[in-house]
């Protein structure tokens, strides 16, 4: 945003020629605008084909098996497809929302419609960013709940003993603690990333409430 700020300044001490800069700056507004929306996309696509990865390199690992049978034994496995199916679904939708909204973006030639699209494109990263961290943290809850107490009533079953409540209560104390941890991890790298790019994208907004259209 260097260059747009030497031009407002150019802008700003020239009298004689108000149309042809404040044209130039809806130019620079629009190109920075454009670029931001952009790389949420392609930032997008990052996240995604990296968790493909992760899920496709965990199944070659000597605990895949374990796991799944592990996820069947607690009854929790049908709602561990069906859940990250729903992820990745809704994942694939946000992701061709930002690639409509930077389409919209480079193809406007108006004031009022990049302005318009600008907002659709903010709130559209919000929804994004709030959907993945209240899904995730209600999947990953649900997961290893049900996976800690098949676990623990292994436990019970191997000791031939009860269990005592306050073991109980531990366990998901600590499992709501590293979902947080989990949670919180996400939203530190989603206000950095994303958090750059809306910041840019208001910053844009503003300046052209400025120009006159």
């Amino acid at each position: 945003m260097e260059e747009l700020d030497l031009l407002k300044k150019s802008w700003n001490k020239t009298e004689n020629f108000p149309k042809i800069s404040e044209e130039k700056i809806y130019a620079m507004l629009h190109k920075n605008s454009s670029s931001a929306v952009k790389w949420i996309f392609i930032i997008s696509i990052i996240e995604f084909a990296f968790g493909i990865f992760v899920n496709v390199g965990m199944t070659f690992t000597k605990s895949h098996d374990s796991t799944i049978k592990l996820l069947k034994s607690a009854g929790i496995h049908t709602f561990y497809q069906i859940g990250s199916s729903i992820l990745w679904i809704v994942a694939l939708y946000f992701m061709y929302l930002f690639y409509k909204h930077y389409k919209e973006i480079t193809t406007t030639s108006s004031v009022k419609k990049l302005m318009e699209t600008i907002i659709t494109a903010r709130k559209t990263v919000r929804n994004y960013i709030i959907f993945n961290l209240a899904a995730g943290a209600i999947f990953l809850l649900t997961v290893y709940s049900f996976v800690l107490k098949e676990i623990l009533r292994n436990i019970s079953i191997e000791q031939h003993k009860e269990l005592t409540t306050g073991v109980y209560i531990g366990a998901f104390a600590g499992v709501i603690f590293i979902t947080a941890v989990i949670i919180g991890g996400f939203w530190l790298v989603y206000r950095l990333i994303y958090g750059f790019l809306l910041r840019r994208l208001k910053k844009n907004y503003h300046e052209l409430e400025k120009i006159d259209y």
